[in-house]
């Protein structure tokens, strides 16, 4: 449930400890919040055998994400990500817009399961709106976890791998 803007009430730190101590004939990914060599080392002291980074990926230059989305992830710090969607039961991290403000005003002015029903309806296809049309102000969902302020640029995906990986493995080491 935690990663590429999806969220729980427990974080990855507290969540992937806990996974890892009872799959122990299972391999252990963690996610969420995973955006650097830290947060890859991090996981692995816990008990990860490795990561997955659906926000660091949305900037990886094959992504065929639109360039609106990758530029709004880019300009976002790290407080800018709002929750949305407790009703529907799936809550998200995503960038404010004007489809943000409608799906807020649907939480506080419905309630628990009719508010999902009306969030559900407000946000259909609203990340393909963003992500193929370049919507990221009126009706898309940009939706990027609270690790977006350490999202700085766009590079190939071979060079995020390099990255995270040789950097969390020095700070093992």
């Amino acid at each position: 449930y935690e990663g590429g803007g999806h969220i729980t009430k427990e974080g990855t730190f507290t969540l992937v400890p806990q996974v890892a101590d009872v799959a122990q004939q299972a391999v252990v990914v963690a996610s969420g919040g995973i955006a650097d060599g830290r947060g890859y080392a991090a996981s692995r002291l816990l008990g990860a055998q490795g990561v997955e980074m659906g926000s660091r990926f949305m900037l990886a230059s094959e992504n065929t994400i639109h360039d609106n989305v990758k530029q709004a992830i880019i300009k976002a710090q790290d407080s800018d990500p709002k929750l949305t969607g407790w009703t529907t039961g799936a809550p998200v991290w995503q960038l404010p817009n004007r489809l943000y403000d409608n799906l807020m005003d649907i939480e506080a002015t419905h309630p628990g399961k009719d508010a999902g029903k009306l969030i559900e309806q407000a946000s259909a296809g609203s990340l393909r709106i963003a992500s193929t049309e370049g919507d990221v102000e009126e009706h898309g969902a940009v939706m990027v976890g609270q690790d977006a302020s350490l999202l700085t640029k766009i590079e190939p995906a071979a060079e995020i791998n390099r990255d995270v990986y040789e950097n969390g493995e020095a700070l093992i080491k």
